[in-house]
């Protein structure tokens, strides 16, 4: 790659970076709105399977169980998230009017000027350091979705897995059930590792 060609890439990230945070509005917004409509019906879905299968499938209700409370906590998240973006927001705001703030204007005594000049940081820090928490929680959160998918598809791929191996359970001869269920237990061990 020549320089200019690098030098665009990292002046189109640069405002990337800086113009996220509109998108990360949006989509927190929305996401939480379907997380909450999704956590009502996903919960009579666990509820009606646990009425149902309640002495068989406990791996699965754990399962279930396991994703109704990432569903809660993501939703936390997200809350929490659009909380902070929204006070982000209304910190460059305050900043636009007034960036920086003026002790003397305030008549304090010196001892008292010293102290808050120690205690109290810009408004540019605040500003950076909203922006960089708001940002963590939002990968924390995405990062949340997908690893429950990931995992989510695991177990579907191992169930599969599993039923195939049920079926050639059905059509092969009984002197080969031993053999067929330790290549499923060296599939399934290489699987898991």
């Amino acid at each position: 790659m020549n320089e200019g060609t690098e030098d665009q890439i990292k002046q189109w990230l640069k405002k990337l970076e800086r113009e996220s945070w509109q998108l990360e509005l949006l989509v927190s917004a929305f996401t939480i709105f379907l997380l909450v409509a999704a956590s009502e019906n996903f919960q009579k879905v666990v509820e009606a399977f646990t009425y149902e299968y309640s002495e068989s499938t406990g791996m699965v209700q754990s399962f279930l169980y396991l994703t109704l409370l990432s569903i809660w906590v993501l939703t936390a998240f997200l809350i929490i998230h659009l909380l902070l973006r929204g006070f982000w927001i209304g910190t460059i705001g305050l900043r636009s009017v007034n960036p920086s703030i003026n002790l003397k204007t305030l008549n304090y005594s010196d001892f008292f000027e010293k102290k808050f000049e120690k205690k109290l940081i810009g408004l540019d820090s605040l500003v950076i350091r909203l922006d960089e928490i708001c940002s963590v929680i939002f990968s924390v959160s995405f990062l949340i979705i997908f690893s429950i998918i990931s995992f989510g598809l695991y177990l579907v791929f191992l169930g599969f897995i599993n039923a195939l191996f049920n079926l050639s359970f059905e059509y092969m001869p009984e002197n080969f059930y031993e053999a067929i269920g330790w290549v499923g237990f060296a599939i399934m061990i290489s699987i898991l590792l």
